[in-house]
């Protein structure tokens, strides 16, 4: 998919995702920074900034400083019956633009819904490489106990376990995510 995930500090993150091409029109990569909070069954991420990059109709119409932005995903999962890691994403994103003069001749019906679209696959490429990465990292802190001591948080202590996945009652640590 291309997207690229760095945490850039703490609990911030940026997310590049590749250009998306409106052949004639525009080509957008959009770069969003965001912030992940923990808890014991989720995770939310924020959106704070999103930046468009790659034409330079972006520059010149100043489209970075028409719209305004929300989003916030809630990441879940749970151990099914089968053993099998379940993780389900909900995201709910609420855009606002202004649309610099070239588009104000497009009737408003027609640019909400080209906006609409435009953001629902920017979401899911956002979702897929998220849940991808998210996937990796997962995999590399299961079985690389350096890995998983170098992710935990300062202060906390580390739980004794035994080796991950290899005594019953760690059905968490053992299972194999899955996408759906």
């Amino acid at each position: 998919m291309g997207a690229k995930l760095d945490r850039t500090e703490g609990n911030t993150f940026l997310l590049s995702v590749p250009p998306v091409d409106f052949p004639g029109v525009l080509t957008v990569g959009p770069r969003v920074t965001c912030k992940a909070y923990s808890e014991a069954d989720r995770v939310m991420i924020v959106g704070e900034t999103c930046v468009l990059e790659g034409s330079p109709l972006i520059e010149q119409t100043q489209l970075n400083d028409r719209y305004c932005f929300d989003v916030n995903t809630v990441l879940r999962w749970r151990v099914d019956a089968a053993g099998c890691a379940v993780m389900t994403v909900e995201s709910e994103v609420a855009v606002d633009v202004d649309p610099p003069l070239i588009f104000r001749t497009i009737p408003r019906p027609v640019l909400t819904k080209l906006g609409t679209e435009v953001m629902k696959l920017a979401l899911r490429k956002v979702e897929a490489s998220f849940i991808s990465a998210l996937m990796e990292d997962y995999l590399k802190w299961r079985r690389d106990p350096v890995y998983r001591e170098s992710r935990r948080p300062p202060g906390e202590k580390a739980e004794v376990r035994g080796h991950v996945g290899s005594a019953p009652g760690e059905r968490e640590l053992a299972a194999e995510p899955r996408l759906h």
